[in-house]
């Protein structure tokens, strides 16, 4: 429950703050951190999966909320990063995958779970252009 609260609950609190102000000045960006293990979970950390997952929510059930207002929502997945936290989490399941006792090897086998395929990656990338390309269509020019 700590983990939804601080990666969800407390995004919900801060919209619900400043979000009324934003749109009565017909302006404002809401952007929230979100992660790749929203769409692609892993085994490991359910709680925290599905805490981004909700969050990505969040932000893309604004943004429709938002149309037209003149404030946006967005969410930014700057993807796997190597904070003290990860490292400690990938030496202690390094044995468990067979990824090597060096931090060099369990880089490198760990590399598979943390980053998408080649195809998967592109997938991600024609449904982003796809989206964009969509939201382009439908935002009015000025």
């Amino acid at each position: 429950m700590e983990t939804y609260e601080v990666n969800v609950l407390s995004a919900v609190r801060m919209i619900q703050r400043l979000v009324p102000a934003m749109r009565e000045r017909g302006w404002g960006r809401v952007i929230q951190i979100g992660g790749g293990l929203a769409g692609q979970p892993v085994s490991m950390q359910p709680d925290y999966n599905a805490s981004l997952a909700a969050r990505h929510n969040l932000a893309v059930s604004l943004a429709c909320d938002l149309k037209d207002s003149g404030v946006t929502s967005n969410i930014v997945a700057p993807g796997a990063i190597l904070v003290p936290a990860v490292r400690e989490l990938l030496e202690t399941i390094a044995s468990q995958h067979g990824w090597g006792q060096t931090w060099e090897e369990i880089e490198r086998g760990s590399f598979a779970i943390w980053c998408p395929t080649t195809s998967a990656a592109s997938a991600v990338l024609k449904r982003s252009r796809r989206r964009l390309l969509i939201s382009q269509a439908h935002t009015p020019t000025t």
